[in-house]
């Protein structure tokens, strides 16, 4: 498939206008929210009338281009053409979940940004609903794909800088915003992930038939410290209080050392694994950074303005916690799907990985 034929609509199909449309509705309902918070100085009738129209194009084009980069990447994550075309027959009809802006009419204004939020967790949660739900025949090539495992990668990063950022202001409290305690902070925890990383490493070349559990173990290990991670910090930065720095470094290190070491491992036994089956490392590299960089850039602005303001520091790391056991049950459930390929039992859901780059271009 060429690149023209991956970014047009479907033969005699109109869906692709639902985007832009939807883009129409949208712009025009943010700016008539925005107007309705200011509604002590109201524009003129023809400035109403230029703006409304001007917001309602913007957004018409972003969800136009949103749509091209949307397709571009569905087209990537999924392998087998007949769920594919069935996905971008479909996708477009999601972005109507953003007309759900128009509630303000109704008085229903959601403070900050809850509501685009909102809309753009539903809106994926569609999408991926969507992509997994195409066809039964695509779901199996889709869990050997180097999407499905990015997007697990995407989550544990998710899930890595809510740690960090929620950590950080605990240990900030027990010994103060200074140089000294922002650089012991920081100094341990991308320490622990240099050295987890080179763990990581280590166990691909020894276990290399065991990698999946390796990541499944690490997902667990992490979820579970995190859930009970704020009393056990909070205690250990109160009894060292009032120690040396040295002391005080020490003991913070040996706390934090079995999370960091288990988050840095996590990318060289993927990295591992992928390129065990596809022999590409630069792809396999290049993917994994730019997923777990993506989640921990969305998730460094969801914890302060988003978790840390609806449920404070309790509730962000129990969120970060379930995060890593989510993505612990989707790599069991891979997991399982190697296992059965690997047997050729008829039971369960049989997997049928791409084969390596090299055989894919021979055949």
């Amino acid at each position: 498939m060429t690149a023209t034929e991956r970014n047009s609509p479907p033969p005699g199909s109109w869906s692709w206008l639902l985007a832009p449309l939807a883009g129409l509705g949208t712009g025009a309902c943010v700016l008539l929210n925005r107007l309705a918070e200011q509604i002590t100085h109201p524009p003129s009738r023809q400035a109403l009338w230029l703006w409304l129209a001007l917001s309602a194009v913007a957004g018409a084009v972003l969800f136009t281009v949103g749509q091209r980069l949307a397709l571009r990447l569905l087209d990537r994550f999924i392998v087998e053409p007949s769920a594919r075309a069935v996905v971008r027959a479909r996708h477009p009809a999601t972005w109507l979940v953003f007309l759900l802006t128009a509630v303000g009419a109704t008085g229903l204004r959601l403070p900050g940004p809850v509501m685009p939020l909102a809309l753009s967790a539903l809106f994926l949660g569609l999408n991926l609903t969507l992509v997994l739900r195409a066809e039964e025949a695509a779901r199996p090539r889709l869990m050997g794909s180097t999407g499905w495992l990015g997007f697990l990668f995407f989550l544990s990063g998710m899930a890595a800088l809510v740690y960090q950022v929620t950590w950080q202001r605990v240990l900030f409290a027990s010994f103060g915003v200074n140089i000294e305690s922002v650089t012991l902070i920081v100094t341990i925890f991308m320490f622990g992930l240099g050295v987890g990383s080179m763990l990581g490493g280590a166990l691909s070349k020894r276990y290399p038939h065991a990698l999946p559990r390796l990541f499944l173990l690490c997902e667990v290990v992490v979820g579970a410290f995190g859930i009970i991670s704020l009393p056990l910090i909070r205690t250990v930065g109160a009894a060292v209080v009032n120690s040396s720095l040295p002391v005080a470094a020490l003991v913070i290190s040996a706390v934090l050392a079995v999370p960091t070491l288990m988050m840095g491992a996590t990318l060289p036994i993927l990295v591992a694994h992928l390129h065990q089956h596809f022999q590409h490392v630069g792809r396999t590299v290049g993917l994994l950074y730019f997923v777990n960089t993506l989640g921990s850039a969305a998730s460094s602005y969801l914890t302060s303005s988003v978790l840390f303001v609806l449920g404070g520091q309790q509730a962000a790391v129990l969120c970060a916690g379930v995060l890593n056991l989510v993505v612990g049950a989707l790599a069991w459930r891979y997991m399982k799907a190697l296992a059965s390929r690997g047997s050729g039992s008829s039971e369960g859901p049989h997997v049928e990985l791409p084969a390596p780059e090299s055989r894919r271009a021979s055949a």
